[in-house]
This record gives structure tokens, C-alpha cells and sequence, in this order.
């Protein structure tokens, strides 16, 4: 499995976001640069899955938006942190990193695709 995630809606446009499981693969070591992966929908905004610190979501205004999803990184004892990020559209953008954690778990460079034809990607715990 590539990662198993907590990924659920609360009232008043929360999401709360943690990585139950993730494929040590994709964990940035301290001494290796960022590792990531950007998904980008149909309505123009991309999402960057990312490897950096620890587990997070967050949003960068940019000239265009950009959200960032980290998952579990060079700070070990971070792993199970609980990431809260008001969304101005909670429902919609659960769908958004929903679908770039799929396309991610199937299109990440560092996979072994013919390894893993039947390998079970990604599970979401709601």
C-alpha cells in the first residue's frame, strides 16, 4: 500500500487530514532534498503532494492557487500529526486531494509500476 489517510469534513469548511500509513518510499530523508508530485484538475488548480517535514495541508496564493498536501517527512516523531486547514469549499476540495493522492500513488516516478500492477494504492478512512 502506498498510503492509507484520514481525510474528513467537519462543520464550517475544516478539513482534518493525517497519514495513517505511507509508503517509506516517497519519506524525505534529513539529508535529501523535497520529493513531490503536482496534480493538476480541470479547473485549473494544482495540488503539489509533497514530502517535506511532517504531515500538512496548506494553501499558497500565488498567481494562481496552489494547495499543498505533505505527507510524512524528515521529522519522524511527526508522523501521526493531525493537520486542520479551513477551505473555502470543503466538500470540493476533499474531491481535489482525494483525486491527487490517487493520481499520485499511480504516477510518482519512484514506483516500480510493473512490480506493482496489483498493489493496492491508496485507502481513505472517512
Amino acid at each position: 500500500m502506498k498510503g492509507k489517510f484520514y481525510l474528513k469534513e467537519f462543520p464550517g469548511n475544516y478539513i482534518v487530514f493525517q497519514v495513517l500509513e505511507m509508503d517509506e518510499r516517497f519519506r524525505r530523508k534529513p539529508e535529501e532534498g523535497e520529493k513531490f508530485y503536482v496534480y493538476s484538475d480541470n479547473d485549473g488548480i494544482d495540488i503539489e503532494i509533497s514530502s517535506s517535514e511532517f504531515p500538512m495541508i496548506k494553501q499558497n496564493i500565488l498567481p494562481r492557487k496552489i494547495y499543498k498536501v505533505y505527507l510524512r517527512g524528515a521529522t519522524i516523531n511527526l508522523d501521526y500529526n493531525v493537520s486542520v486547514y479551513k477551505s473555502d469549499s470543503s466538500k470540493k476540495d476533499i474531491e481535489r486531494i482525494k483525486k491527487a493522492l490517487r493520481e499520485w500513488a499511480e504516477k510518482w516516478e519512484g514506483w516500480d509500476k510493473e512490480k506493482e500492477k496489483n498493489k493496492d494504492d491508496v485507502i481513505f478512512i472517512v
